[in-house]
């Protein structure tokens, strides 16, 4: 019975010894900027840089002159018609990790 008591005494603490992932940028952009982002037509964020910048700067994900302190801004206060993204939407872990995956150094095309 003493042996049995432990065993279930202990199950609430198992949980609690897991350490969360840290938040995947890629994964990150896919389900909150995509939409708006993303390659291809029906992206009105793509769009828009594509009027505004030209099309070697349209697709973020394409883009090699970003830096994370430009991607958290545009994040955190919007840009020209993008809302912002209040910390209650992404954390800062969150846009931290979507900054740093957008401005990593990409493979040449």
């Amino acid at each position: 019975m003493k042996t049995l008591f432990c065993i279930f005494a202990s199950l609430p603490l198992a949980g609690c010894s897991v350490a969360s992932a840290a938040p995947d940028g890629r994964t990150l952009f896919a389900q909150n900027c995509s939409s708006c982002h993303a390659a291809g037509p029906g992206h009105p964020g793509t769009a828009r840089l594509a009027i505004d910048a030209g099309p070697d700067f349209a697709v973020l994900e394409q883009r090699t002159d970003l830096t994370p302190e430009h991607v958290t801004m545009a994040i955190r206060q919007g840009f020209m018609m993008m809302p912002p993204f209040r910390q209650t939407e992404l954390s800062d872990a969150d846009v931290k990790a979507i900054a740093a995956w957008l401005s990593a150094p990409k493979p040449k095309r």
